[in-house]
């Protein structure tokens, strides 16, 4: 299981966001960081989950984000 280099807390999960149905991402759930699904799981490439969703303009709404699968 791959640990987020950010928080070192909990793993990170392959997601897709209802909001966003033609991109994946890689996300920690535990600091909201999160990454473009072929971007390495690195300190300093993610950002976190509401400012990409500002960059969109769209609402950040957990509840809206899908658990896939744990990044190995």
């Amino acid at each position: 299981m791959k640990i987020c280099p950010y928080c070192e807390e909990d793993g990170v999960w392959y997601v897709s966001i209802e909001q966003i149905p033609n991109e994946q991402y890689k996300m920690c759930f535990e600091c909201d960081t999160i990454w473009q699904r072929d971007e390495n799981v690195e300190y300093g490439k993610g950002k976190n989950y509401i400012t990409l969703m500002e960059e969109k303009k769209l609402k950040a709404d957990w509840n809206k984000i899908i658990k896939l699968r744990k990044v190995e």
